[in-house]
């Protein structure tokens, strides 16, 4: 005991903190060959070094404000009890694994092959140094805030939290679920957070020009920052629930499913240059907006875009088609370029277009036993109108300058 004073030991052997623990204001401990304890430590910093061999294990009730581990040769294990936030003043270990009860901060860099965070009372984990290096991330702190930052690539091995930040210079994937309400993605490679079933409401990710996925089991919606992956590729999967949007879609495809639920992606930025997706339920409509030209494609292992309900699709572009377009009603509207929809493979029964001085061509086979597209809503209207169907029928006008049916 030497509270109010600095306490520095140094032994070549391994080492064991007695049941009395140590008291201090600064607390150095240099060991060779491992650390452990039966007795807390209590001070306002401890900076720990241990080479040759062995594991540092601290994993009594310990109270200090400030902690440093280097133990580059083998595990780190540290748990507190101290009822403020402990900052994490550097950690280097091969598996780090950190327990405390009121949160964590940090002021220098964690390097690890893995890193285990729980935090079990109050307050958040914040691990925002960019000099972090750990290969795996697991942290528990259940409804309350998770932000980590790293280097380079992370495996997210679970994350349990909200909101959750993640912060990486490479490429950021997942091997065990995301939990949390709030999850926001940046990262310099591709955000892949699609191998496992995550519970996440609302989702905002940026990537340098490379893919972004997510799945989730919750209804899902695009905050307002949004999705930007760039040039690269955007793939949402909900299992349970509708998608929704604020903030816009960027990227060179997107590709949705969506098993239980409506799409519901109407802001007028998303900036997308193809689009499938797969729609399943009785009665779940589907609904996309983009602001210049977009293509009906693949995108992933999705061809076309596959609805029970209605489609809506409105462009500030050309809208063509690679792949065909199923649905009960489909409805498209223009502001900027032709419609070009004739796969096909087209299915649907009714028939809304809006083109004012630009053209239309659609052709459509009928679901129904009549095999006859009908002309519902607003009706269809355009410069030059071409409509290849099985069979016609109309309950609103078409207006065009030259119209034909065949």
């Amino acid at each position: 005991d030497n509270t109010g004073n600095s306490v520095s030991f140094t032994n070549a052997a391994a080492t064991n903190i007695s049941a009395g623990g140590i008291q201090g204001s600064t607390v150095v401990l240099n060991t060779a060959n491992g650390l452990t304890q039966t007795g807390a430590i209590v001070a306002t910093s401890l900076d720990v070094t241990n080479t040759v061999a062995g594991n540092v294990v601290l994993d009594q009730n310990n109270d200090v404000a400030t902690v440093a581990i280097t133990n580059e040769v083998a595990d780190v294990t540290y748990t507190t009890n101290r009822s403020s936030t402990t900052d994490i003043a550097g950690i280097q270990g091969v598996n780090i694994d950190l327990n405390s009860e009121n949160g964590i901060t940090q002021s220098g860099a964690i390097t690890a092959t893995s890193l285990d965070v729980t935090n079990a009372a109050t307050g958040n984990v914040v691990l925002a140094n960019g000099s972090n290096d750990v290969d795996s991330l697991t942290v528990i702190n259940t409804t309350r805030a998770i932000t980590y930052s790293d280097s380079d690539d992370v495996i997210l091995n679970q994350l349990d939290g909200s909101p959750i930040t993640i912060n990486a210079g490479g490429n950021v994937t997942q091997v065990s679920t995301i939990q949390g309400t709030d999850l926001i993605v940046t990262a310099g490679g591709e955000i892949d957070l699609d191998t496992v079933v995550n519970s996440v409401d609302t989702f905002t990710a940026t990537s340098t020009n490379s893919d972004i996925t997510l799945s989730t089991n919750q209804p899902l919606v695009v905050a307002a920052a949004g999705i930007d992956a760039g040039l690269g590729n955007i793939g949402l999967t909900v299992t349970n629930g509708s998608l929704t949007q604020v903030g816009e879609l960027t990227g060179a495809s997107l590709a949705l499913i969506i098993t239980d639920g409506d799409v519901v992606l109407d802001n007028a930025l998303n900036d997308v240059d193809s689009i499938a997706a797969l729609v399943e339920g009785t009665n779940r409509s589907f609904t996309f907006n983009d602001k210049d030209d977009l293509i009906i494609g693949s995108a992933g292992t999705l061809h076309g875009i596959v609805g029970e309900n209605i489609i809506t699709l409105s462009t500030g572009g050309h809208l063509t088609q690679t792949k065909s377009i199923q649905a009960d009603s489909l409805k498209v509207s223009n502001t900027g370029g032709d419609i070009t929809l004739t796969d096909t493979g087209n299915k649907f029964d009714y028939l809304e277009a809006q083109n004012s001085g630009r053209s239309i061509s659609i052709l459509s086979t009928s679901n129904s036993v009549d095999a006859v597209t009908t002309i519902y809503g607003t009706g269809i209207e355009g410069s030059t109108v071409n409509l290849v169907t099985e069979g016609i029928a109309q309950t609103a006008p078409i207006k065009a300058s030259f119209l034909d049916i065949s």
